[in-house]
């Protein structure tokens, strides 16, 4: 099974064997919105995630956008990555807050 192909797989092995490839999600969303111009002048992005966890650092918007080097703020229901983490090419701090 392919990173990406779900916890099935059955039809991202199906889209591959027809030539199909697995991307990051932050990618395909910034290229088809065009967001990538926007994100050059960006000093910080405001993100939400329904679960920040493992799953957030292979793709999702609040990686993606670090890795380009932006700092992130997210908001997120749950929050399970705390601590140091490595995005990219730096180490960002992961600081869980509960809101008031």
């Amino acid at each position: 099974m392919s990173p990406g192909s779900g916890a099935a797989g059955g039809v991202a092995a199906a889209l591959f064997a027809l030539g199909a490839e697995s991307r990051p999600g932050i990618d395909l969303v910034l290229e088809l919105t065009g967001c990538t111009r926007c994100l050059a002048d960006a000093g910080l992005v405001v993100t939400g995630e329904g679960s920040l966890d493992r799953q957030t650092l292979n793709g999702k918007a609040p990686a993606g956008v670090a890795a380009a080097g932006i700092p992130v703020i997210a908001a997120s229901r749950r929050v399970l990555l705390g601590g140091i983490v490595s995005v990219g090419n730096s180490a960002k701090s992961v600081s869980p807050r509960k809101a008031p």
